[in-house]
């Protein structure tokens, strides 16, 4: 028994280490965007919970339910050898169970409540997850009434699943329990008409009465374990969507080198589903050049970069680089000419070293070289370890300090394109005005992308797009657009008068 449970949970490990493994890989052939569309506590589920599940199952529950298979089977074998027609006759409830069990999971009844658990479980996980990290925020605006509820309604989300489940399965649960405990009545009722036909003697009768309730007892208490099998069907499904998940990148093997890193979007349309974001888009992006995005929000702008780096697949038009489809090449290669600071910056809970280098093998020199670049020198080194300090919020880093490693990044990586969605938006003038003269200098024979809100930062690029509706609206310089664009201008304006904007309201 010590040595099956060893071997049991030797077995459930391996098979858990290769279901990670698995995700892992299937993660990273799936689209950015896909990713981005999940909630963080649904793939939390998937890749912690539900293979915890699975680990119980095989490590525990499977064990339990073999124990409680093998008596029965021995015993069976022996009560055919004694009389198989008795033997037979204790067969009925066991031929019941195992059809109770097939309905179980053939009824779309229960599988559409296993489904409503599972979809229970991963808002109750999202929530949680949300609730934690949101609550200084909540306190500030006197919102953890209004929280909590959301908290407690996913809770009262699950505890619905659990009375559904048990209303819908008490009494067909308790009708089986029943007709497995009186299992000794088709034994006794064939037994003793044998015996008045002196077929049997009076000892075979008894000793039938006793196994028929000692081959049962058993299959009670695998009964009680089909919860469990439920359960762990259901996370087995759950982890099965996403290794047979169709939203992946169609990816290729070929790494040749682009001609040059000009960039051109002929006839890009894009969706969200049924929603338009993009439509029929023809652009030309420059080597050597800085080219601003700009448009009011949910005008397609970071949609149209990030398409450039394959976080959603296109389907119609095509983006080329100096040429070449971007299709055409392996992504692990895009990603590697390509360096991309997004709004919301992530930071590692490593050294402030390895969330520069990442990974990569850089001198300090290197990684010190790129921070004085991205104006992240002085606030790193006043740190206690320096750049050997371990990340965490206790260091308590502001978001434009977050934001200067997240470009100093970008500095060490060096990379022929680069995209800056919002990457200076927490900057102070000061700051700012650095890190645009380090772009000036970092633009040489590259292929820089800026989407800004922030108009001052963008007046002095060689090129701006303005974005309205899904469209490109115009393009040319900030003084083209102040001349020949009305949404450029109006935004313009807006800004101004954001700028100069007093505490009395003054213009």
């Amino acid at each position: 028994m010590y040595i099956a449970l060893i071997l049991s949970h030797m077995a459930a490990f391996e098979i858990l280490y290769n279901f990670r493994v698995q995700i892992a890989k299937k993660l990273a052939t799936l689209s950015i965007g896909y990713l981005q569309n999940r909630a963080t506590g649904e793939l939390k589920k998937v890749l912690v919970d539900d293979i915890e599940k699975i680990e119980k199952f095989l490590a525990h529950n499977l064990i339990d339910i073999v124990k409680a298979s093998l008596m029965p089977v021995l015993i069976l074998i022996y009560m055919f050898i004694l009389d198989y027609r008795l033997a037979f006759a204790s067969l009925a409830p066991l031929i019941v169970f195992f059809l109770w069990l097939f309905i179980i999971f053939k009824t779309k009844a229960l599988q559409e409540i296993t489904k409503v658990y599972s979809k229970s479980i991963q808002r109750m996980d999202s929530v949680v997850v949300e609730y934690v990290r949101s609550i200084a925020l909540m306190k500030i605006f006197n919102q953890d009434a209004n929280r909590f509820k959301n908290f407690k309604n996913s809770i009262d989300e699950y505890t619905q699943w659990v009375l559904e489940y048990i209303d819908k399965n008490s009494n067909f649960y308790s009708f089986i329990i029943s007709f497995i405990s009186n299992s000794i009545l088709p034994i006794l009722a064939f037994g003793v008409y044998f015996y008045f036909q002196k077929e049997i003697n009076f000892i075979t009768l008894l000793f039938f009465l006793i196994l028929g309730v000692a081959y049962l007892k058993p299959v009670l208490a695998i009964s009680t374990l089909a919860n469990s099998i439920f359960i762990t069907y259901e996370a087995v499904n759950e982890i099965d969507n996403i290794l047979e998940e169709e939203e992946k990148l169609k990816d290729t093997e070929k790494k040749e080198d682009f001609e040059n890193y000009n960039i051109e979007y002929e006839n890009v349309s894009f969706a969200y589903g049924e929603k338009k974001v993009l439509e029929n888009i023809n652009l030309k992006l420059n080597q050597g050049e800085i080219t601003a995005f700009v448009g009011l929000s949910g005008a397609g702008k970071s949609t149209c970069a990030e398409l450039l780096a394959r976080f959603y697949e296109l389907k119609e038009g095509s983006i080329k680089i100096g040429n070449t489809d971007i299709k055409e090449v392996s992504y692990s290669f895009l990603m590697n000419k390509i360096s991309f600071v997004f709004q919301d910056n992530f930071m590692f809970s490593d050294t402030i070293f390895e969330n520069i280098a990442m990974g990569k093998e850089f001198s300090l020199e290197e990684v010190i070289k790129a921070a004085k670049l991205a104006q992240a020198h002085g606030f790193i080194s006043k740190l206690k370890d320096g750049y050997e300090t371990i990340y965490s919020k206790s260091i308590a880093l502001s978001g434009g300090q977050i934001q200067r490693i997240q470009l100093a990044r970008v500095f060490l990586k060096d990379s022929p394109i680069i995209i800056l969605d919002e990457a200076t938006s927490f900057f102070d003038a000061k700051n700012e005005y650095k890190i645009q003269k380090a772009l000036t200098e970092l633009v040489k024979n590259k292929t820089v992308l800026l989407i800004a809100h922030k108009l001052s930062s963008i007046q002095n690029v060689h090129k701006i797009v303005v974005f309205n509706e899904t469209k490109v609206e115009s393009i040319g310089t900030h003084e083209d657009l102040i001349k020949n664009s009305n949404i450029y201008k109006l935004m313009w304006e807006s800004y101004i008068k954001t700028k100069n904007f007093g505490l009395k309201g003054e213009y």
